[in-house]
């Protein structure tokens, strides 16, 4: 498989419905079993179609073919994450970052699993990575936000999460405004905000 077939594939996913590109990846592997972007394609159209099962065999199956496929092992925590399995996840993460260590959405979803499991220090630390890469990435700065309170780090939490709100502000991202809006009006009431799945018995208490 050439790379023009896999643009003309990935168009395909992009512009009609999530049915038709799977049946469209399927078929071109008829051609080529054997070509580790398409299966990691195919996972990503199975996933945002919420068949998490189905996706996760199909970045193993990219994996297989080919370990350093960096954006397969970031697909696939992705999968493992939406299935509570948070330690696979950040394995998956972790071998994304050895191959690119500069992906800032990898750095912030490995902080947000690391966060899920209460290693708070570790998720500040991706967190902070992220943004060292990316000063603007408005996302990162708010889970930064999220992790600091957590820690009982109210008045970092407070900076950083104004900082994201405007951050979103100036990228014209008014739900993800909205919701750092939201999340900065609990942490100056000084209320508990967690992340579903979060484990909280292993987090600082509330100051």
């Amino acid at each position: 498989m050439n790379p023009p077939i896999l643009l003309k594939m990935t168009v395909h996913l992009n512009r009609s419905g999530l049915d038709e590109a799977i049946t469209y990846y399927q078929k071109a592997f008829e051609n080529n079993p054997n070509y580790a972007l398409a299966y990691n394609n195919l996972g990503t159209a199975f996933l945002q179609n919420g068949q998490i099962d189905k996706a996760i065999i199909h970045f193993q199956k990219a994996l297989e073919i080919n370990p350093n496929l960096a954006q397969a092992h970031d697909n696939l925590g992705n999968a493992l994450l939406k299935m509570n399995r948070v330690e696979e996840a950040i394995a998956q993460y972790q071998k994304a970052l050895v191959i690119n260590p500069d992906n800032v959405r990898v750095h912030n979803s490995l902080g947000t699993a690391l966060l899920r499991t209460g290693r708070l220090e570790e998720a500040v630390t991706q967190y902070r990575r992220a943004l060292e890469i990316e000063q603007d990435y408005a996302d990162a700065c708010s889970n930064l936000g999220l992790a600091l309170f957590r820690l009982g780090r109210t008045e970092e939490a407070i900076v950083a999460t104004q900082h994201a709100l405007q951050l979103a502000k100036a990228q014209n991202n008014a739900v993800l405004a909205d919701a750092i809006r939201l999340q900065l009006k609990l942490y100056q009431a000084g209320i508990p905000f967690h992340l579903p799945g979060t484990n909280t018995s292993k987090m600082s208490p509330d100051n």
